[in-house]
C-alpha cells in the first residue's frame, strides 16, 4: 500500500487520474475567451479560495481511495492574492474519491467515483445556506503499445444538486425553485505518434433544470460544444536531450460552441450568439 496526505487549494487537483475537471484535457486554455457561466462545484469553482487536506491510499491491486475536508480562506488572504471571493464554505466541505486502475502493461483502464458537498453563503454572513452536492463517475483507457502509437479515451459525468435556502423567489426573486440540478458530461479522445505529434478531440455538454429567475435570459443553464487540438512535442520525450527537464509543447487549439447559457442565438439578451464565443488559441507549454 502506498499512502500519504495532500494539502492543496483546489478539490481534485491532487487526483492521479486525468479525468476530473481540474486536470483533464485540454490541460491548458486561454483566459481571454468567453464561454458558459454554469458549471458544477467540482469544476474548478473553488480553486484558490479554499484550502484542505486529504488522506489517500493506493493498493497493489489497483484500488485508490481518498477522503478529506475543505474550508474557505478568509477575505484577507483572498484580497492579498487578488482572487475573486465567490461564495464562502460555511463549516467544512467533505470530499471523497474511490477509483480502480487495471494496469495491463501495454494498456491501462481506470474507473472511479467522486463526491463533494458544501454549504455556501456570502462572506461574513450567518443564517440560511445553499447546499451543493456533487456526485460524479469517470473512466479512462490508455493504449501505449510500443509507444509509437499512443491512444487515450476518457469520460466524466458529474451530477450536482443545489438546495437553495439562501435566496428564493419570495425573498428577492433571484430563483424560483428551492432545488435545482446541473449535469456535466465530457468525453475526450487523443492520439500521439512517436510521442511527438498529437491530436485531441473533446466534447462537452452541460444541462440542468430550468429556472427563469436563476437563468434570467434563457431560463436554462445548458451549454455544449467541442475542442480540437493539434500539437507537437519536440523535447520532453523519454529519449530527448536532457529529459525530462528540457521539454516543450507547441500547439493550436480551436473551441466551438453549439449552445451557451441555454441558447444557440442571443444567449445574453443583447444579440450574442454561441458561435461568437468560438476561439483559436496558440500555445507554448513547458513544465518544470
Amino acid at each position: 500500500v502506498s499512502y500519504g496526505v495532500s494539502v492543496n487549494n483546489n478539490p481534485g487537483v491532487q487526483d492521479p487520474f486525468n479525468t476530473l475537471p481540474v486536470w483533464r484535457a485540454p490541460f491548458t486554455s486561454s483566459d481571454l475567451t468567453m464561454g458558459p457561466d454554469n458549471a458544477p462545484l467540482l469544476d474548478d469553482q473553488l480553486g484558490g479560495t479554499v484550502y484542505g487536506a486529504t488522506a489517500y491510499a493506493y493498493t497493489e491491486s489497483g484500488l485508490y481511495g481518498e477522503v478529506g475536508l475543505y474550508r474557505s480562506f478568509g477575505l484577507g488572504p483572498i484580497d492579498t492574492f487578488n482572487l475573486e471571493p465567490g461564495m464562502e464554505i460555511k463549516g467544512s466541505a467533505p470530499y471523497a474519491r474511490v477509483a480502480w486502475l487495471q494496469d495491463m502493461h501495454k494498456s491501462a483502464f481506470s474507473v472511479g467515483v467522486v463526491a463533494m458537498s458544501a454549504n455556501l453563503a456570502e462572506y461574513n454572513t450567518s443564517g440560511p445556506k445553499d447546499k451543493f452536492t456533487d456526485v460524479g463517475v469517470d473512466a479512462n483507457y490508455q493504449y501505449l503499445g510500443n509507444r509509437s502509437n499512443i491512444c487515450t479515451l476518457d469520460m466524466a459525468y458529474i451530477h450536482e444538486k443545489r438546495d437553495i435556502n439562501l435566496v428564493t423567489d419570495e425573498d428577492t426573486g433571484d430563483t424560483e425553485k428551492l432545488s435545482n440540478t446541473l449535469n456535466q458530461f465530457t468525453m475526450t479522445a487523443s492520439y500521439y505518434y512517436a510521442q511527438t505529434y498529437g491530436f485531441t478531440a473533446r466534447y462537452f455538454n452541460t444541462t440542468g433544470s430550468a429556472d427563469d429567475m436563476l437563468y434570467d435570459v434563457t431560463g436554462k443553464p445548458d451549454s455544449s460544444g467541442y475542442t480540437l487540438q493539434w500539437d507537437v512535442t519536440p523535447f520532453g520525450k523519454e529519449s530527448s536531450w536532457k529529459a525530462p527537464n528540457a521539454n516543450v509543447r507547441v500547439g493550436v487549439q480551436y473551441t466551438a460552441y453549439n449552445k451557451v447559457n441555454g441558447a444557440s442565438k442571443n444567449y445574453d439578451g443583447e444579440g450574442r450568439d454561441a458561435a461568437d464565443d468560438n476561439s483559436v488559441a496558440l500555445f507554448i507549454w513547458s513544465s518544470i
